[in-house]
């Protein structure tokens, strides 16, 4: 099972971008996306919210955990005061091999869509820490930058990114060849 965690929601809308679109419906949406790709794939997936709710960390990690999930992708958009701030940036546990290597793939997958690669990044963020299974958090984008914004106002795009992450994931579960 996939449990895929759309950032904020609810009340929160996250960062909002410079033309006024909220980090959390953009995550919502790339995190549907992912999903049906998901399906179509063969995994079994589930989001960690409804589109109304916005949890804590802590119980999106709990949630995921009871669920017995395979895997845990969280969604998010990078934000910086400094509104030329663009890249993609993935993060996961320090401890996490399995995590690091996800990170790692998913990485690369999105630079491909050519998007400046800020790299993979070990965090102890709750949602990375709390999980039992390999858990990343993806940073596709600054909603911050205006042009990266206007980028992810395009559902080709969130598509595009959704499509790498399941890209990623499958290469993922791919057998290691033997030497």
């Amino acid at each position: 099972m996939i449990v895929i965690d759309p950032g904020h929601g609810g009340d929160d809308p996250g960062h909002v971008g410079p033309n006024g679109i909220a980090e959390a419906d953009l995550c919502w949406d790339i995190s549907e996306r992912l999903a049906q790709r998901l399906s179509v794939f063969g995994a079994r997936v589930r989001l960690t919210r409804t589109e109304a709710e916005c949890p804590d960390d802590t119980t999106r990690a709990r949630r995921a955990n009871q669920l017995d999930a395979d895997v845990f992708l969280s969604i998010h958009l990078n934000a910086h005061e400094e509104g030329s701030a663009d890249g993609t940036s993935t993060y996961y546990f320090r401890t996490s091999r399995a995590g690091e290597r996800l990170a790692e793939l998913i990485q690369q997958q999105v630079v491909e869509l050519g998007v400046r690669d800020c790299r993979a990044h070990p965090r102890s963020y709750a949602v990375l820490r709390e999980t039992r299974m390999p858990a990343v958090l993806v940073e596709p984008s600054f909603i911050t930058n205006s042009d990266a914004e206007k980028r992810l106002d395009q559902p080709e795009f969130r598509s595009a990114i959704a499509d790498a992450v399941a890209v990623a994931l499958h290469r993922y579960y791919e057998p290691v060849p033997a030497l």
